[in-house]
C-alpha cells in the first residue's frame, strides 16, 4: 500500500510506552505521545488530530457492537498531576491541562450524529484540575447534563438517510440504515407490516447484499411516517461517567457537591493502596452524604501490595456498602508492567504474589465476570464472604484451593471434594507445609510426584489435577453429578 516503509505510521499507547522496541523490530520510528501539535502526522497538513471530534460513523461499518452505545465520548482535561509508577499517563500525556473546553465537539457530534444519551469522559484525573473543576461542571451542565435530566432517542434513520445524501461514510450508513429499518420492521403489525415490507421488497432492501444507497434514499419517504410513529420515544435518564476514575486524595466537600449536581453514575474512585484507607473512606462517605449511591471502584493488585491488602480493601468496600446503604462494585485490576521485557507478556508476578495466588483471584473473578458486588445487593447472603472468605485466614486458605474447586464452588462442595481437600489441607504439619506450599505456588501440577515422597501429600495434590475441561465436557454431555464423580474418580 506504500512506496516506502517510512510512510507507515505507528502510534498509540504501545508506541508511546515501548518505542525503541518497536523501531528495533520494524525499522519504523513510532510517533510518541498524543498528536496535540500541527504537522505531527503529516508535514503538509496543519492539523491537530487530538482536537478533532470522534467519527462515530465508523462504528456502523462492522458487525461488532461497541459496548458503549449512545454516548458522547470525550475529555475535559488532559494528563495528570501525579506520577504513579504503575500508570502510563505520565508517559503518554506528560503535560497536565486543567480544562479543555469540549462544547464545540459536543455540538458538532449532535449536529452530525444526533443527540447522545450519556456522557463518557476519559479524563485521567479530573479532580487534579482543582480550580478549573468548576469550569468542567459548568460546561457539563451547559450540555444538558444536570441531575435527573432525561433524553429522548433521536430519529436515527432520518440522520442516517441525511448523511447518505451528504455522502458521509456510505459504507457505514448503508449498513446502519438497513439495520434500523429491519429492527423497526419486526415491530410492525397487520396491514402496516404488509405495506412496510412491500416497500422493502420493491426497493430490494430485504437483504444487505442487495441494499444500495439510492434505494435507501428512495424508500425513505414511503416509510418515514411509519418509522417515526413506531420508533422508541420514551424519555430515559441521562448519566455521566468519569471512566478513568476520581482521585480520592483530591476529594473534598466542595468538589463532591459539584459532582452531585450532575447525573454521575457510577462514580469511580480508585483504591490502589491500603495506605489510602483514610482518604478513600472519607471520599466514599462524602459521596453517600451528597446522594451518590452507585460506585464502581478500581482495586489494583499484583503491584507492591500483598494479598492480604487486596482482601482488606475489598472488605472495606463491602462494609461501606452496608453502613452507608450504597452500592460499591469493586473491580480488582491486575498490574502489568508498562516498560521493559515484562511489558511484552502478561505473566508478570508481583513481589508478594505468586502464580497460584494470581490464578486463584482470577478464578474467583472469572465466576463474577470481574466484578465484586456488594453483599447488600445479593439476596442469597453475604456474597463477598462466600467468594473471598469470612476473614483473612479463610482467604489465605482459599488462595491455595484448587482452581477448579473455586470456579465450580457449589458443584464441588456438593460432590464433597472441597471438604476432602479442606480436611487434608488443615491437617498439614509445619514440615509438610514447607514441602507442599512452594509446589502449589508455582501453579504447575504436572510433575509434583517427582518432588514429593509422602503418600498423604501425593493424595492431596491429586485435587489440583482435576481440570476445568473435565467439568465442561461432562456438562456438555449432560452428565449427572454421580456420573461426573465417577469420571473424576476414574481420572
Amino acid at each position: 500500500m506504500v512506496d516506502d516503509i517510512q510512510q507507515v505510521k505507528v502510534g498509540g499507547v504501545m508506541a508511546s510506552l515501548i518505542p525503541k522496541e518497536i523501531e528495533q523490530v520494524t525499522g519504523i520510528k513510532p510517533i510518541e505521545s498524543v498528536l496535540d501539535k500541527p504537522y505531527m502526522l503529516d508535514k503538509d497538513i496543519n492539523l491537530i488530530v487530538d482536537d478533532l471530534p470522534l467519527d462515530y460513523s465508523i462504528l456502523h461499518e462492522i458487525d461488532y457492537e461497541y459496548p458503549i452505545q449512545n454516548a458522547y465520548i470525550t475529555f475535559m482535561s488532559k494528563g495528570c498531576s501525579r506520577k504513579c509508577k504503575f500508570c502510563a499517563v505520565p508517559k503518554i500525556e506528560p503535560n497536565h491541562k486543567g480544562f479543555v473546553s469540549t462544547i464545540d465537539k459536543f455540538n458538532h457530534i449532535t449536529r452530525l450524529y444526533g443527540e447522545q444519551k450519556d456522557l463518557l469522559l476519559m479524563d485521567n484525573n479530573a479532580l487534579a484540575s482543582k480550580k478549573d473543576f468548576s469550569k468542567i461542571i459548568t460546561e457539563i451542565k451547559q450540555m444538558g447534563f444536570i441531575s435527573n435530566s432525561t433524553y429522548t432517542d433521536s430519529n436515527q434513520l432520518r440522520i442516517a438517510i441525511r448523511n447518505l445524501r451528504l455522502g458521509i461514510n456510505n459504507k457505514a450508513y448503508i449498513r446502519y440504515s438497513y439495520k434500523l429499518i429491519h429492527i423497526l420492521g419486526k415491530k410492525t403489525k397487520g396491514k402496516t407490516h404488509e405495506r412496510y415490507y412491500k416497500n422493502l421488497e420493491k426497493y430490494e432492501l430485504l437483504h444487505l447484499e442487495t441494499t444500495t444507497k439510492i434505494n435507501l434514499i428512495s424508500v425513505y419517504p414511503k416509510i418515514a411516517k411509519t418509522y417515526e410513529k413506531i420508533r422508541f420515544k420514551r424519555p430515559k435518564l441521562r448519566f455521566i461517567d468519569f471512566n478513568q476514575g476520581i482521585d480520592c486524595r483530591y476529594i473534598n466537600e466542595e468538589n463532591m457537591k459539584l459532582l452531585s449536581e450532575i447525573p454521575i453514575r457510577p462514580l469511580r474512585i480508585a483504591f490502589d493502596y491500603i495506605t489510602l484507607k483514610k482518604q478513600y473512606i472519607n471520599a466514599v462517605t462524602l459521596a453517600a452524604k451528597y446522594g451518590i449511591k452507585e460506585l464502581s471502584n478500581y482495586i489494583l493488585f499484583n503491584f507492591i501490595d500483598k494479598p492480604d491488602e487486596l482482601y482488606k480493601r475489598l472488605e472495606i468496600n463491602n462494609n461501606l456498602s452496608k453502613e452507608l446503604n450504597i452500592h460499591i462494585y469493586s473491580f480488582p485490576m491486575k498490574y502489568l508492567p508498562l516498560f521493559g521485557e515484562d511489558a511484552k507478556h502478561r505473566n508478570y508476578i508481583g513481589k508478594h504474589w505468586n502464580k497460584k495466588f494470581i490464578r486463584a483471584i482470577q478464578s474467583i473473578l472469572n465466576v463474577t465476570k470481574g466484578i465484586v458486588a456488594p453483599s447488600c445487593c445479593n439476596e442469597k447472603g453475604n456474597f463477598f464472604k462466600k467468594a473471598f472468605g469470612n476473614d483473612l485466614s479463610e482467604f489465605n486458605k482459599l488462595l491455595y484451593m484448587p482452581e477448579t474447586y473455586i470456579i465450580y464452588r457449589k458443584l464441588f462442595e456438593e460432590l464433597g471434594y472441597t471438604q476432602q481437600w479442606q480436611t487434608s489441607f488443615r491437617k498439614l504439619t509445619e514440615e509438610e507445609l514447607k514441602i507442599i506450599l512452594p509446589i502449589i505456588e508455582t501453579g504447575d501440577f504436572k510433575n509434583y510426584e517427582e518432588q514429593i515422597q509422602s503418600p498423604s501429600l501425593k493424595k492431596l495434590m491429586i485435587h489440583y489435577t482435576i481440570s476445568r475441561d473435565i467439568v465442561k465436557k461432562a456438562k456438555i454431555k449432560g452428565s449427572t453429578q454421580t456420573q461426573l464423580k465417577q469420571i473424576i474418580d476414574n481420572s
